[in-house]
């Protein structure tokens, strides 16, 4: 019979199992932060296995029962482990004394991105199957992304779209003032058009619009939230179509940019808008919105987590000497939310704002150039310069490009 111990010991293991296996999809199995959730399912593993040979759970409709005994839990974590061995096909996981941690980091990899077929049963891991999902491809096991319900498809879209950079955004900045209207409000996300925007976009690149085309005028200080949320989902999209992103993934890339800076809807106004340079207890207020707008994100259905966790981490810098929110840890931000974080700088800098005239485009590239490897990724900021560079730009040249940019301002 499984005592009080034991099962508070096992529901350890199938907690720090799940923060593995749920940060290893957020961002990719060599991350500080899984590796340090993997480091104490380990460490609670070993402790169990010292006073037993294997340590042994089943599926059994929809619960888990470990020592012949139903695991007692009142917390969301054993749903959530439950519905991971589901996913994989694995009805049994049976752990054996002596089991090395790489072996423990494969078996959490194979659970994150449902692969359970990748791990054959081997001396200290024992999988029992109910069935098997499709493998994942190898580009899901580098950048992660969730592949549920909430990951919106371009099945919709038509094939032939052609959609100027000026047709575009005169209805689409309407509708995209709506949600925001919407937004603040607290309405649902079910009827808000970011889906719709993001698809043009997206359709947009498909059809060989380059995405400095595509961008936004700033027509009055009043419209600059809307349209750099837009230009900053078009330059991300831009991005990660360069690195190589298709269909669902490149539209749920979009969704999250679209919505980085939700959280500056619950900064008041007044400061938002302000003319002149911000107070030092103002640029505190401000720094909240990446956290405002995570939170708020983490409450929507049909919101990608992607979309939660870039609007926490695009202000995070690169080499982790500061920025906001300060995590207190080593901590990497993800892959989307470093592209986002080039763009949003680019699109600010390229903007009149109350504050601020907007700057010539050779400068930007400069900044850009001397903040690599600093607050931003060196590779990805070259993957950007190249972008707005491209042969395929109408604008190849920083000269031109800063010609452009004088219709857009």
């Amino acid at each position: 019979m499984m005592g009080i111990d034991e099962n508070s010991e096992i529901l350890q293991v199938i907690k720090e199992l799940n923060a593995a296996i749920a940060c290893t999809r957020m961002y990719f199995p060599e991350h500080p932060q899984v590796i340090g959730y993997v480091d104490a399912a380990y460490r609670e593993i070993k402790a169990l296995l010292h006073a037993r040979s294997n340590i042994s759970l089943m599926l059994v409709d929809d619960q888990l029962v470990y020592l012949n005994r139903r695991i007692k839990s009142e917390g969301p974590r054993m749903g959530s482990f439950v519905q991971v061995l589901r996913d994989s096909g694995v009805g049994q996981l049976t752990i054996v004394r002596g089991m090395p941690k790489g072996d423990l980091q494969r078996l959490v990899c194979s659970l994150a991105f449902r692969e359970s077929a990748s791990i054959s049963s081997s001396g200290h891991i024992k999988l029992g199957r109910v069935g098997l999902q499709p493998q994942s491809s190898q580009q899901d096991l580098y950048y992660p992304f969730e592949d549920d319900e909430t990951v919106l498809d371009l099945s919709d879209v038509p094939d032939e779209e052609t959609i100027t950079g000026d047709s575009l955004f005169d209805p689409g900045l309407e509708k995209l003032k709506e949600f925001y209207t919407a937004a603040v409000r607290h309405k649902t996300f079910g009827s808000m058009p970011i889906g719709d925007i993001v698809r043009t976009i997206v359709n947009n690149l498909m059809s060989g619009i380059h995405a400095y085309r595509m961008l936004a005028s700033i027509r009055s200080a009043d419209e600059y939230t809307f349209t750099h949320a837009a230009n900053v989902a078009i330059l991300t999209t831009g991005q990660a179509d360069r690195l190589g992103f298709k269909g669902a993934r490149l539209h749920e890339i979009g969704v999250a940019a679209m919505l980085h800076d939700i959280g500056k809807l619950f900064i008041p106004e007044e400061i938002i808008k302000k003319p002149g340079k911000l107070t030092s207890e103002e640029r505190l207020i401000v720094n909240t919105h990446p956290t405002k707008g995570a939170l708020y994100l983490h409450g929507g259905a049909k919101i990608p987590q992607l979309a939660v966790l870039t609007a926490m981490e695009h202000h995070m810098r690169y080499d982790g000497q500061g920025g906001y929110p300060d995590m207190k840890s080593a901590w990497v931000p993800h892959l989307v939310s470093r592209m986002i974080a080039i763009a949003d700088v680019f699109d600010a800098m390229r903007s009149r704002r109350p504050y601020q005239e907007p700057r010539p485009v050779s400068t930007i590239i400069n900044i850009l150039k001397e903040e690599r490897g600093k607050a931003l990724d060196p590779y990805l900021v070259g993957n950007f310069l190249e972008l707005l560079e491209s042969q395929s730009s109408p604008f190849a040249s920083s000269e031109r490009l800063e010609a452009a940019q004088l219709s857009c301002t």
